[in-house]
C-alpha cells in the first residue's frame, strides 16, 4: 500500500508527539509501537531541525567533569559495565554516538 507524502508526514508527526507525551524512552516506545528507533530519530529531527540529536540508548548517568592533562587529547566517556571510550572530540562525535548506541 502506497501512502502520500502528507500521510507519511502525519503518521510520523503523531508518533513523535505520542512518544514525547508517553514519558517512555525512545527505544521502549519504538518497541511497543513496532517502530525502528532510527526512523523515529529521523522524523524527530525533521519536525525539530534545530534540536540536537540525542542518543537513543538508555541507562545514561550524570557526568562529572574534572580537569586533567588528558583533556588535550579529547574527552573520556565511561559507561556502565566498565566500557571506556577515550579521545572523544568534535571530529568524531558521530562515530562515538554510533558506538554508544551499538553498545546499548
Amino acid at each position: 500500500m502506497s501512502h502520500t507524502r502528507e500521510e507519511k508526514r502525519a503518521y510520523w508527526a503523531n508518533h513523535v508527539k505520542a512518544w514525547k507525551e508517553s514519558g517512555e524512552t525512545q527505544r521502549n516506545y519504538c518497541l511497543q509501537q513496532h517502530l525502528k528507533p532510527h526512523q523515529l530519530t529521523y522524523w524527530k529531527q525533521v519536525f525539530e531541525p534545530h534540536s540536537e540529536p540525542m542518543p537513543t540508548a538508555t541507562g545514561f548517568i550524570p557526568v562529572q567533569v574534572a580537569s586533567s592533562p588528558s583533556q588535550a587529547q579529547g574527552l573520556t566517556v565511561r559507561l556502565r559495565g566498565g566500557v571506556c571510550i577515550e579521545g572523544v572530540h568534535a571530529g568524531n562525535l558521530t562515530a562515538t554516538r554510533a558506538l554508544i548506541e551499538w553498545l546499548a
